[in-house]
């Protein structure tokens, strides 16, 4: 497989490229960045897809985990021009990442999503909803883990520490965005109240790695949080690492009702500072983001909303098998 790397500026305009060999199946979700590297971890993994092509599986039942292989970091330089450089480590899978850095000792510094197994599941042959047929003893346990990797002769060999950051199950960890890239001490995750069983992601993980603690808000039984996203605080001068806020969605399933809820980040276990009802339920979901300053004019959104309302007033929006099996209505033609 052959990876490309795009680089933009504030502007949205391209300043770097590159492009990087991998061998084998490049299976990869999310990838981070520090100040003269772009980082990649490639699972052991298989692909057979064979299958595919004749029609049998999906592509995603032609995947296979070899726990017998090593895992792979990839350094690539942000230069355009040193060489990759390839360090085999423990075998283990992972979909996402929390932040990376460079310190003063010239480590690199990677937090990780991390599982000794990866499992995607098969309900090919299951006639039941997915949230019914699941069977979470078999899905893998995903962790917070610190990779240290250090090299002391010019890049030619690597050596690495792992260790755990928290016990919680968490996923879909992030930082404060002025952090990306750069030392961070604070970590926001969705989080499990289990340590030790897979269940389904449901509650708000802070984790301090400085002092090695960790803050929780867990809500109803029948509650479920998505992806915590931080916005910062518009104050002046210099302010916390976790001076702002965490925005989510959550789904309460037993009205079947949605709520943008927003959490203080200094002390997420007060839980919510303010729940809003949404007019729609939105499923329990994956991920979230927050662009700053993108918002719309009271009177436009009214106009978008009534031009909504037209189309779908007219049936504009369904289709049908009517031309060339294109999907245009008869009606049209």
């Amino acid at each position: 497989s052959n990876v490309r790397v795009f680089e933009f500026n504030n502007d949205f305009k391209l300043v770097k490229q590159r492009e990087f060999p991998v061998n084998g199946m490049s299976f990869f979700h999310d990838f981070v960045i520090t100040k003269n590297y772009y980082i990649f971890n490639q699972a052991p993994i298989d692909f057979d897809p064979i299958p595919f092509l004749l029609g049998l599986k999906g592509p995603a039942q032609c995947i296979s985990y070899n726990s017998n292989q090593s895992a792979k970091i990839y350094l690539v330089p942000r230069d355009g021009i040193s060489p990759v450089i390839t360090i085999p480590i423990e075998p283990h899978f992972n979909f996402h990442f929390a932040n990376a850095y460079e310190n003063e000792n010239n480590e690199i510094i990677i937090d990780v999503i991390w599982s000794d197994k990866m499992e995607l599941g098969d309900t090919s042959n299951s006639k039941k909803p997915l949230w019914e047929d699941i069977d979470y003893s078999i899905v893998p346990l995903f962790k917070l883990m610190r990779y240290t990797l250090q090299s002391n002769d010019n890049n030619k060999t690597w050596n690495y520490k792992r260790e755990q950051l928290t016990n919680y199950v968490n996923d879909f960890a992030s930082v404060n965005p002025d952090y990306v890239g750069q030392k961070h001490r604070y970590i926001y995750s969705q989080a499990s109240p289990d340590f030790y069983t897979s269940c389904p992601l449901k509650g708000l993980l802070k984790v301090d790695i400085e002092t090695r603690t960790d803050q929780t808000w867990f809500g109803e039984i029948y509650e479920f949080l998505g992806e915590p996203v931080f916005i910062k605080k518009n104050n002046q001068g210099q302010a916390d690492e976790d001076d702002g806020y965490i925005i989510s969605i959550l789904l309460n399933t037993k009205d079947m009702i949605s709520e943008f809820v927003i959490f203080d980040a200094k002390d997420i276990t007060k839980g919510p500072i303010s729940r809003s009802k949404l007019p729609v339920t939105i499923p329990f979901g994956l991920h979230g983001s927050y662009a700053p300053g993108l918002t719309f004019d009271p009177n436009e959104l009214l106009s978008r909303w009534k031009a909504n309302i037209a189309i779908e007033s007219k049936s504009w929006n369904q289709m049908s098998g009517g031309f060339s099996g294109l999907g245009l209505s008869n009606g049209l033609f």
